[in-house]
């Protein structure tokens, strides 16, 4: 019965590794998203740094610029589009920024910041460029516009007050919009591992209660309240995992480790991250000792490696989906071969205890034995001692009757003798044995 638990738990975690892997795969055009706005952010703290002598109301012209093509590149890659916008710098007198998709211009736009933006931007020479400028500041009259778009693609636009803040602020503001597209990322995979997390979940455990109703006589109210609780938690933790896969992209990124920052990864390290979470929780309520947390740990950290390599070679072969599908088969293959070398320790571990209860089983009976023994001796002495001189006086009666030729005395000394001891003999005396001697009765040795 702890067998079947045990594989059921394996299948049920392997199912909710793939739902984590397969909802940070659907989330990936968000997570392009967020790369975007990482890449953007980082021109606009460059252009900080080249500008850093130019006074805040010049130099807010330039961050608009950057912060505008940030926006629209975070938008496009978040639908799916090839299309970005690019800055145009100091070289090119009336286009600012250009949007490019497969190595051509699709658009052409010139941006103002600014009181006098929508003024400036009448200026003939972008007559044939389209005017963009801060959000909700924009004159349609004047064919001013008050974000960056492309067909479906939109950089959203850019206030004032935000603008003000980028000047004052760049890096706390770089720094929020990163964690914002990091945050919408975490949501749209969260929400696609939820739901897959609950159709696998669902499908791992209603065959298993279904069967146990079915066949061993289950309650049906509690196989379907065991279906219902097993469906939320693998939501959740599918769920909960996924989301974190994007702050450890994010978390990738910032430190450089390339590895981390590919989906199937960032997957197998939240779950890792999740189940570790798990373990030392249970440990410190005290609800499991600290041999189970060791086993619990060196299963989630076997896992992971296993799905990490099987999931990578699987999308080297297969793409992101065979690396999600891999992540999978290969934390259940390794989580079958651990709990095997589990299984034995665990039934070494019971021969040993088997052991040392036989071993303090054997003590026991010795230390037993060897009271009896010494009960027995205390005993034997006592009684000996309470009857030395009864014997003593038997004896010599028997000596002084055999000295004096007086087989007669001596056979009756002998048979109180016996009797002292519960016994008698067959010839209570001398006269009795002498008739038996003289009968034609057999003897019988």
């Amino acid at each position: 019965m702890a067998r079947k638990s045990r594989e059921g738990k394996q299948v049920t975690s392997g199912a909710d590794r793939g739902a984590s892997a397969l909802g940070a795969l659907a989330s990936r055009k968000a997570a392009a998203g967020s790369d975007e706005m990482r890449e953007g952010m980082k021109s606009f703290l460059e252009e900080v740094h080249r500008r850093a002598k130019m006074g805040p109301g010049q130099a807010k012209g330039f961050y608009f610029e950057q912060i505008e093509a940030a926006k629209f590149n975070t938008d496009a890659a978040s639908k799916g589009f090839a299309k970005r916008a690019l800055v145009r710098g100091d070289n090119h007198p009336s286009v600012d920024l250009v949007v490019k998709e497969g190595g051509s211009i699709k658009g052409e736009y010139q941006l103002k910041a600014g009181e006098s933006a929508n003024k400036k931007l009448e200026d003939p020479r972008y007559d044939n460029v389209r005017r963009v400028t801060t959000k909700g500041d924009a004159d349609p009259q004047r064919r001013v516009e008050d974000e960056t778009t492309h067909g479906t693609v939109s950089s959203g636009g850019t206030t004032q007050d935000e603008l003000r803040r980028a000047t004052k602020y760049p890096k706390m503001y770089a720094g929020i919009q990163e964690t914002k597209q990091v945050v919408r990322e975490a949501a749209v995979a969260g929400g696609h591992a939820a739901a897959m997390g609950a159709v696998m979940g669902f499908a791992t455990s209603a065959p298993r209660n279904v069967f146990a109703w079915v066949k061993e006589g289950k309650d049906g109210k509690e196989a379907a309240k065991e279906i219902a609780k097993d469906t939320a938690r693998s939501s959740v933790r599918s769920g909960a995992v996924a989301a974190g896969s994007a702050a450890v992209r994010h978390v990738g990124h910032k430190i450089g480790a390339k590895a981390l920052t590919k989906t199937n990864v960032a997957a197998a390290v939240a779950s890792a991250l999740v189940d570790v979470g798990a373990t030392v929780r249970s440990l410190v309520k005290g609800e499991i000792s600290a041999e189970d947390a060791a086993i619990r740990l060196g299963d989630t950290g076997c896992g992971a490696l296993s799905g990490l390599y099987v999931g990578a070679t699987a999308g080297a072969i297969f793409g992101p989906v065979g690396a999600a599908v891999g992540s999978t088969v290969g934390y259940l293959l390794s989580a079958c071969v651990y709990q095997s070398c589990v299984a034995t320790f665990q039934k070494a571990r019971l021969a040993e205890e088997e052991t040392e209860r036989v071993v303090a089983l054997c003590a026991e009976a010795v230390r037993r034995m060897d009271e009896q023994r010494r009960k027995f001796e205390h005993d034997a002495a006592t009684w000996l001692a309470a009857r030395r001189d009864a014997f003593d006086s038997h004896f010599n009666r028997i000596d002084a009757a055999l000295a004096g030729g007086d087989p007669e005395k001596a056979a009756k000394s002998l048979s109180r003798f016996a009797r002292s001891f519960g016994k008698k003999l067959r010839h209570a005396d001398f006269e009795d044995f002498q008739a038996f001697m003289d009968s034609k009765d057999p003897v019988v040795l």
